[in-house]
Order: structure tokens, then C-alpha cells, then sequence
């Protein structure tokens, strides 16, 4: 086995080894947010978030994932559960914030979002938008990490969110169609000045193959743009999905051994020492300080507000 792969099982060994409620209160930091998003729809962007969410889980990190594709929801169906409320049943008064939160088999928080329905009743995204905000208002448990699973394209939610969160990851995809729609939203981001985007090469048969799609894209990037995003990591194909596809059966949790949730561990590894300011060797298994007391989407929600009256 390479030295990377040994490198990668101790991590992994390193933070399975501390248990996730056990904590070092040790000073408070605000919340983490992340925002997983791609040019195009199909290349498995949702599965990313989702398993994202379960790795920071793994890591000791109080985790909510947020499904933020408005009007095309769908991480309750890739976690098989039903939520008893949505962030729109939230927004809209109908429901209580403690019934749209959904504690998940892999020990995070689900936020369900705002589907076919909800989008019915409202005239236009700007609405979609404010029915976020308003839930997002409301949340008072202490999170350490928040991940946003944005939908497809450039809306105007989706601009907000994009801009106020603390870091984006761009999920990129072989295929050719999928890759010039992120090359234009990594265009998009870079005019925007949202500087901390993160490639994250998904589906790809093997770490390098994902190393040469992402240093692909960075080329033309850094050629037309002037700037080259960071690899994150790399997913790659995993069977379990197109056999849970064919059986029709979620996905997740996923198994134990499968390459993809080793893959998702080894980029929230990465995440945490970001966050942390820690080498990634050393952070893996630490437990994060507690998370701040109160509203931990205030800030959050101050920038979504100001991007959105500036637009």
C-alpha cells in the first residue's frame, strides 16, 4: 500500500478514536460554513454534501447539513428518512424549528429543504430566499460545522449563499459538459471575490485521475483567470451507489470499508485543520472547542442579508 493510503488510515484510526461527544471545552468559535456546489446538475453534488456531513460527524464535530437546492430538495431520499417539516414549513410559521431538524443515522442534523411544492406557492426565487433566511434565523442550537448543498446554477439564492459562506467547494465532474459549467462558475466566484473555493474531482476511477482533472481545470483557469482554486481531495467511483440505485435503496449511511466514505473522511480531515489552523497529521480525532453560544447563523445571515439588498 503507497505511503499516501497509510497516511490517510491513521488519520482516519486517529479520529475514530475519540469519541464525538467527547469535547475540550476550551473557548468558543463561531460556526463553520461551507457551501458544496457545481455548475451543472448529475454530478453527484448532493452524495458529496451527505457524505461530508457524516465524516465531520465522525470527526467529533457537531455537524448540520442544510439542504439549500431550492425547489429541487433532496437529501432526505439519498438519507431515506422523511422529515417532519421543512425549512419553508419553518419559515412560513406552520411549523417549529425542533420539527425541521432531523437528527441522522450518521450523527448529524438534517435542515430539509424547500421542495416542489413550496416553490409553487411562492412568485418568485427572492421569495425561496427569504423563507431561508427567516429559518436560518431561528436556529439556536451550537453547530460546529454547517454545509449548505446548493442547487445547480447561479440563482439568485444560490449568488448569496455562495458569497457569505467561509469557504466553497466546487464539485467537479469528467464530464465534458459539467466541466465547462464549473469552469464558469469558478469564473463567476473569482470576479466575485469569493476567494476560498476548493475542487473536490468526484466519481473518478482513482486519486490520479482526479489529480489530472483538477489540474486540468486549474490550468484553464489560472490561464483565462489568473487564479488556480486549491485541490481539496478526491471521491472516487464507488459501486455502492449505482447498486443502491439499482435496488432502489439510499445510499447512506455508507459501509464502513467503501472507498467513498474513506475518501469523504479524508477531505473533512483537511477541512478540520483548515478551520482549525493545525496541521491536518494532527488534527484528526481533536475535538473542537464548543461551538459559540446564541444564533450560530448570525453572521451568516447579516451577509445573505446585505448581498441580497445590494443586488
Amino acid at each position: 500500500m503507497n505511503g499516501q493510503a497509510d497516511r490517510l488510515r491513521a488519520l482516519m484510526e486517529r479520529a475514530q478514536a475519540v469519541p464525538p461527544t467527547k469535547r475540550v471545552e476550551t473557548g468558543r468559535r463561531p460556526t463553520v460554513t461551507l457551501a458544496v456546489a457545481s455548475g451543472k446538475g448529475g454530478v453527484g453534488k448532493s452524495h458529496v454534501a451527505v457524505g461530508l456531513a457524516g465524516a465531520f460527524s465522525a470527526l467529533g464535530r457537531r455537524t448540520v447539513l442544510i439542504d439549500a437546492d431550492l425547489g429541487f430538495a433532496n437529501a432526505d431520499v439519498l438519507l431515506g428518512i422523511r422529515p417532519q417539516a421543512t425549512l419553508a414549513d419553518v419559515a412560513a410559521g406552520r411549523s417549529p424549528l425542533s420539527a425541521a431538524v432531523t437528527p441522522v443515522a450518521g450523527g448529524f442534523d438534517l435542515l430539509a429543504g424547500i421542495g416542489g411544492a413550496d416553490v409553487r406557492e411562492a412568485d418568485d426565487e427572492r421569495r425561496l430566499v427569504d423563507r431561508l433566511i427567516a429559518a436560518l434565523e431561528a436556529v439556536d442550537r451550537p453547530y460546529d460545522v454547517a454545509l449548505f448543498d446548493l442547487g445547480a446554477g447561479l440563482g439568485a439564492g444560490a449568488r448569496a449563499l455562495l458569497l457569505a459562506v467561509d469557504r466553497v467547494l466546487l464539485v467537479l465532474s469528467t464530464e465534458a459538459a459539467a466541466l465547462v459549467d464549473a469552469y464558469g462558475l469558478y469564473k463567476w466566484l473569482v470576479q466575485a471575490g469569493q476567494a476560498a473555493v476548493f475542487v473536490v474531482p468526484n466519481r473518478v476511477p482513482d486519486e490520479a485521475a482526479g489529480r489530472r482533472l483538477a489540474e486540468r481545470f486549474g490550468d484553464i483557469a489560472e490561464h483565462f483567470l489568473g487564479r488556480r482554486p486549491e485541490l481539496l481531495g478526491v471521491v472516487r467511483e464507488d459501486d455502492v451507489f449505482a447498486r443502491a440505485a439499482r435496488q432502489g435503496v439510499p445510499p447512506f449511511p455508507l459501509p464502513e470499508r467503501s472507498r467513498a466514505r474513506r475518501d469523504f473522511a479524508g477531505l473533512a480531515v483537511r477541512l478540520v485543520a483548515r478551520a482549525d489552523g493545525k496541521d491536518p497529521d494532527r488534527s484528526a480525532g481533536v475535538p473542537a472547542p464548543p461551538a459559540a453560544a446564541g444564533r450560530p447563523f448570525g453572521a451568516l445571515v447579516a451577509r445573505l442579508k446585505a448581498r441580497l439588498f445590494s443586488s
